[in-house]
């Protein structure tokens, strides 16, 4: 956006802190709602419209709306993706999915760290639209996975009602037995 390096440190740091806080102000709400879908899918349309506003705002002298859309994009992010692994460990029925679950998150989620390099090219800058818009595109539908799979959980949860009765919230599950495939296991949507 045209600041010096120290300018452009200082400046980043409020945006992170502020996805900090949005970070556990996501855990709060989600935990006491035992609702992760909303959750996740609320940040992630926060961060697609960061990036929106970072992919169409290419005049230099608009600093401003550009620094909003940072402020979007990371406050959107960050909160959408820590719920979300939560989300994955909350859902998995056994120790053993959990490690694998974790395990396969971790290695696709690390691919997006093999391909910034290339959708944030050096001819891109200084507004890297191709990389913002990506950004954009995936984290929208972030959201739209998200809201399909709060859905999916939620049909899923009222079948097994159905079929094995209802189960008390405070009733504890040995998952050792069935693991998630358990008749008194539930989803966390």
């Amino acid at each position: 956006m045209g600041y010096t390096s120290v300018n452009a440190q200082g400046l980043s740091a409020p945006p992170y802190f502020a996805s900090f806080l949005c970070c556990i102000v996501a855990a709060v709400v989600s935990d006491r709602w035992g609702n992760r879908g909303h959750v996740v899918t609320f940040f992630a349309i926060l961060g697609t419209i960061g990036y929106l506003i970072l992919t169409c705002v290419t005049d230099g002298s608009k600093t401003g709306a550009r620094y909003t859309g940072i402020w979007l994009a990371t406050c959107g992010i960050f909160p959408a993706l820590s719920i979300n692994i939560v989300w994955l460990l909350n859902n998995q029925g056994g120790e053993s999915k959990k490690g694998a679950g974790m395990a396969m998150l971790a290695i696709f989620g690390q691919c997006s760290s093999l391909i910034s390099s290339s959708v944030f090219p050096n001819k891109d800058a200084p507004f890297y639209t191709t990389g913002c818009a990506l950004g954009c595109v995936f984290t929208g539908l972030i959201a739209i996975l998200a809201m399909g799979l709060h859905i999916s959980l939620t049909l899923e949860n009222r079948k097994r009602d159905r079929l094995y009765g209802q189960v008390s919230e405070r009733h504890r599950v040995d998952v050792t037995e069935g693991g998630d495939q358990n008749p008194a296991f539930r989803y966390l949507t």
